[in-house]
This record gives C-alpha cells, structure tokens and sequence, in this order.
C-alpha cells in the first residue's frame, strides 16, 4: 500500500528568525513482502511448481527463485525438482523483498533392465526389470505380458519395452535391444579341388562375416600347395554365431619329373642329336627342336641343317599333369664364341681370391654346356659339390664363410675338359 508525506524545510538563524524555504511531497510503497505457495514434485518427474505472491510495493515486479541470479516476469515457476529455492522479488522502484522455500518429492524409482544382447538366430535371451519396489506391476509389450523377467527367442533383431508402475502411481518406462545374427551359410571355391604336384590352389570362403581355418588362417581365403592329399576345415562367424564347419579335401595327383637329355650338345651342320628324358615317366611326350619341327616319342634323335643356337622344349604329361625342360644346341658356328683357339683356364675365373669365404666364379664358355665343380680342402677332403646346367656366360656366389682359413681347391669339369683353382681363405 503506497502513502504520501509532506516535507517543509524551515532555516532558523541565531536571533530566533525562521523562514520556510521548501515544501517536498514524497510517496513511499509502504510495507513491501513476498509470500509463496509451493507443489511438491512427484514421482521423480521435476514437476513441482512454486507460486510467488508480491505483498506492497510497485508494479511491474520481476521475480527469481535462485536468489535473483536471473528474475522473469511472471511469478509461476513450473518444472521444479526437490530441492531448497531463495525466492527474490523486485519492484519497480527496485526494491527487495526475499524469502525461502523448499520443495520436496514424493514417489518415484529409477527402473533397470538388461543390457541389449545378441544372440544367434535359433537361440534364446534372457531379459529381466526392477527397481520399482515391492508391490509394483511390470508390463512388457511384444505380447509378453507381466512379469520381472522373460526368456525371448526373437527371429530378428527386436527391441522389447517394459512400463513398470509402483503402488503411489508412479511410472517408469525402459527398452532393451536384443540383436540376432543369422548362422552363417559358407560355401567354398573351387570345392574339392584336384591339383597336380607342385601347384598351388586358392580356396575362397563367402557368406560369413570372418573366418577361421585349421591352419590358423583368419582370412577368407587361403592358397596351400599340399604335395598328397590333404583337409582344410574352414568355419564362418557372424559375430558370435559359428557356422556348421566347411571341409575341403584337395586332391594331389603325381607331376612327371622331366629333365630333358640331349647328345651331344654341340654339333656341326647336318649333325644329329639324341635326345632323351632323364627324370621320371610321363605317358606323353613332345619335343620341340627349335626349328620349327616335333617329335611325341620319349627318346629320340633329330639332325639339324641350319648353323644356329637352337632351345629344345621338352614337356611330357602324366594324367592330367605335366610338366616341361629345355636345354640349348649349338649346331656350327652357332654358339657365341669359336671353339678355335678356346682356352678354358682364361675363360674360368674366381674372385675375390684371397677373400673371407665369399668367391665370384665367373664362367665364358663357347657354347652351353653342362658344368660340375667341386671344393676339396688341401688334404683332398670333399668340401661341396654342385653341377649345373645349360652354363653360357654365368657368375656364381660360392659360400665357404663357415670353412676355416687356409688353402682349398676348385675342380671344374665341363664338355671342354676341366679345370683346378687354388682358392685361399683368410680370416
């Protein structure tokens, strides 16, 4: 309630004299105070509201329940949690009026559920609820029904929703996901393969999400080049579902060995070669002599009538397998260095000689031959033997690193004849 009071300003001197100089009218607000009616919240749900009444004062008011930290126009505060609120009013003059209040809860629970699961398609989860306390009612949809706890067999990925309500009408609702991975179906390719000794196959696994082989294997496809019959065993996973497990079983049939044989390998125009196979039996041959001419006979001989360097095919099949070797014929003056005025000491060289156990043997033969060279030791002790064939114009890295030092010799025997080195080896 505002009031209206006049002032009058009297000056008196020191004889007694006065004088009313001014009057002043000022209009106060009266008793100013705030009161507040509170709801309380329920069930947990920040629903309480507080209500703040101005009492005095001049309006337009401003009201704050946090202690004027921020005011709004209206004096309805909604929304409110349980919880001690400083109730501020402000009128237009600016004036305070300040007072407390506490809103407080009543009900309520915090619900859980089982976390979201996956499982195999076939299989079954177990979901379960709480919290409500006792006497509440939980009621599940996807025709579950009531209950706290259900085991669910879903044939797809399904999210189950669970509304529980305690006995002061409060209400909670929560869902929970349960995940279905299909088992896997896995076919593999090629199935049951037949290979020939000494190939490879790739077996490619589809229709899982990863894979584990028996040979440890985590990709989807493994490439094996067993020398017999042999099983690999492959299983799909789609998450944590295993899939019925895939054998394959890889067939091995023989290969021929074919070491092709010619005789001799240099020869003049119009000069005849025997050729042969060295290696195993195949059931087929065929022999391609380089000039344009074959023959399907296992061993057999051909003259050449052209001066050239000539490389012979041979390829011969066991079943379904086969296999090929080639050798070199020079006929006349076909090889690329003249036999006339050869000399086969100059044309075998080793270096570094002395060295710490690494040689070079390098090697310029007139035509392709094949060469065999030994090691001996300096009491005549076999160190290594290597043959070799088809040499033309060759280095080769000898290792004898892991020999003591000291003195050793090189035996090299060609179509030409042979040769002896003394090699050294210091340390």
């Amino acid at each position: 309630m505002a009031f209206l009071t006049l002032y009058n300003v009297v000056v008196v001197d020191a004889n007694g004299c006065s004088s009313t100089i001014s009057s002043e009218t000022i209009q106060g607000t009266g008793i100013f105070s705030v009161s507040v009616i509170t709801t309380g919240e329920t069930c947990m749900d920040n629903n309480g509201s507080i209500t703040v009444t101005e009492n005095g004062g001049v309006s337009p008011y401003q009201y704050s329940v946090n202690g004027g930290l921020s005011f709004q126009s209206s004096g309805l505060f909604t929304g409110l949690s349980a919880s001690n609120y400083n109730i501020t009013l402000q009128d237009a003059n600016g004036c305070l009026a300040n007072t407390t209040t506490t809103i407080t809860n009543q009900g309520g629970f915090n619900i859980s559920i089982t976390p979201d699961q996956t499982i195999c398609f076939g299989n079954s989860a177990t979901i379960s609820t709480g919290g409500a306390g006792s006497g509440s009612t939980y009621s599940w949809d996807n025709s579950l029904g009531n209950g706290t706890m259900h085991i669910v067999s879903p044939t797809s990925t399904t999210t189950y929703t669970v509304t529980a309500n305690d006995t002061q009408g409060c209400s909670r609702t929560m869902s929970t996901v349960v995940t279905v991975n299909s088992q896997p179906a896995v076919t593999v390719t090629p199935s049951n393969p037949t290979i020939c000794n000494g190939d490879s196959v790739t077996l490619v696994a589809s229709g899982a999400q990863s894979y584990v082989w028996n040979n440890g294997t985590s990709l989807n496809s493994i490439t094996v080049a067993p020398s017999s019959q042999s099983q690999y065993v492959v299983i799909g996973q789609n998450g944590n579902c295993n899939g019925t497990p895939i054998n394959i079983i890889i067939n091995v049939n023989p290969s021929p060995t074919i070491v092709a044989n010619g005789s001799p390998l240099t020869v003049p125009f119009g000069g005849t070669v025997n050729f042969n196979n060295n290696g195993s039996v195949a059931t087929n041959y065929n022999w391609i002599f380089g000039d344009g001419t074959n023959s399907t006979q296992g061993s057999t001989s051909h003259t050449y009538n052209s001066d050239g360097t000539y490389n012979v095919v041979l390829t011969g099949d066991l079943g379904n397998c086969s296999a090929s070797d080639t050798i070199v014929i020079i006929v006349g003056n076909g090889g690329p260095t003249s036999i006339e005025n050869f000399n086969l000491n100059e044309a075998i060289t080793i270096f570094p000689n002395p060295s710490n156990g690494i040689f070079n043997l390098a090697m310029e033969l007139p035509y392709y031959q094949n060469i065999e060279y030994t090691i001996f030791d300096l009491i005549g002790k076999q160190i290594s033997n290597n043959k070799i064939r088809n040499v033309l114009k060759e280095d080769f890295s000898i290792n004898l690193s892991n020999q003591a030092k000291g003195i050793y010799y090189l035996r090299i025997n060609t179509d030409l004849g042979q040769v002896i080195k003394q090699i050294s080896i210091i340390k």
